[in-house]
């Protein structure tokens, strides 16, 4: 199986190369706000249209990652799509929502596998846990509140939570926030 370090630095050379803005989140930057925990994927959101989505789609494959033979029909409407390398996978996702935007907008450098790139915001990162919503994304939710304290834009957060629930039906989204929020005394 190919090193996380290597899958991740190869995938980076791709949106760099072709000139695609993009921001890593998930798992891989969760080290920079709460806890480091072993992943197993490197996750990307980009900003494309159609042409670029085509042309990025192309770009990982001649970096040699398999992708479905359909991605480059089944991206634009999944709005997500893997490239696998190795053993391992790259989890791209596709930034077309508002929220995604302001993600991009606000995603800071930092240095990850003695690499500056843009990563996911903390208030960022945790709404797009408490949006999977998965029992390890509220961990880590759980543990970048604790980390990063008073420190957290609340008021993104909770103008976030509200639209990302009414947008998308996961009307759990805000009561989870403020329990969370609420147990740190935020």
């Amino acid at each position: 199986m190919i090193p996380l370090e290597e899958l991740f630095q190869r995938a980076i050379e791709v949106v760099e190369k072709a000139k695609i803005r993009y921001m890593v989140y998930g798992g891989i930057a969760l080290p920079a706000w709460g806890d480091v925990i072993t992943t197993q994927d490197v996750d990307l959101l980009v900003q494309v249209d159609e042409a670029e989505a085509e042309r990025l789609i192309a770009a990982y494959r001649e970096g040699g990652f398999r992708l479905p033979d359909d991605a480059e029909a089944l991206f634009p409407i999944d709005t997500w799509t893997r490239a696998s390398l190795g053993g391992r996978d790259v989890d791209i996702a596709w930034g077309a929502t508002e929220f995604d935007q302001a993600a991009l907008n606000r995603a800071v450098k930092v240095e990850l596998y003695a690499r500056q790139v843009p990563i996911a915001s903390a208030e960022d990162l945790i709404l797009y846990k408490l949006a999977a919503h998965r029992r390890k994304d509220l961990a880590h939710v759980e543990d970048i509140i604790v980390r990063q304290g008073a420190r957290l834009d609340t008021g993104y957060l909770r103008s976030w939570a509200q639209r990302i629930a009414s947008a998308t039906g996961k009307f759990e989204i805000p009561g989870t926030l403020e329990r969370m929020l609420g147990e740190q005394g935020l």
